[in-house]
């Protein structure tokens, strides 16, 4: 995994095709905002969350109901965030993206909120494809890439 350029990570999260999940090795928070701008240019709502901030499913939960405005009614539940996340009625747009900062410091603090997130987010994207294969809905994952030498051997 590597950064890509600015404008290649604009095309990719710009593509309602290709990976749900799209992986950068660090994007700086001015980075980030730089394409939060350019996606709203292309009526794509982006909102950036920080992976540090972040110490499991409720904090994840509060900070993307605040982030992407979700209604009154939002249940604080992965079935909850799904279900928001599909509809967005109330924000409408041609596309979606979360930027997840620092991904690895979630992964850290609980890895089991951070693989159901990618799960419900993998979820909402093919929710989205069958209703409309022109919308786009991505997450940006930004962490640092682990060394090969670091990942233990699974044999």
């Amino acid at each position: 995994m590597s950064t890509p350029s600015l404008d290649t990570l604009l095309a990719e999260c710009s593509d309602p095709k290709g990976p749900v999940v799209l992986a950068a090795d660090s994007l700086s928070v001015d980075e980030a905002n730089h394409l939060v701008s350019a996606l709203a240019a292309r009526n794509i709502q982006a909102r950036v969350l920080d992976g540090s901030r972040l110490s499991g499913k409720a904090d994840l939960l509060r900070e993307l109901a605040a982030a992407f405005a979700f209604p009154s009614y939002f249940g604080h539940n992965w079935d909850a965030l799904i279900d928001c996340w599909s509809d967005m009625t109330w924000l409408p747009a041609r596309g979606y993206l979360c930027v997840l900062l620092r991904a690895d410091a979630l992964r850290t603090a609980d890895a089991a909120t951070h693989d159901a997130f990618l799960t419900a987010c993998h979820d909402v994207a093919e929710r989205w494809r069958r209703h409309d294969p022109h919308i786009v809905f991505k997450l940006l994952r930004v962490a640092p890439a682990v060394p090969a030498a670091s990942v233990p051997d699974k044999r």
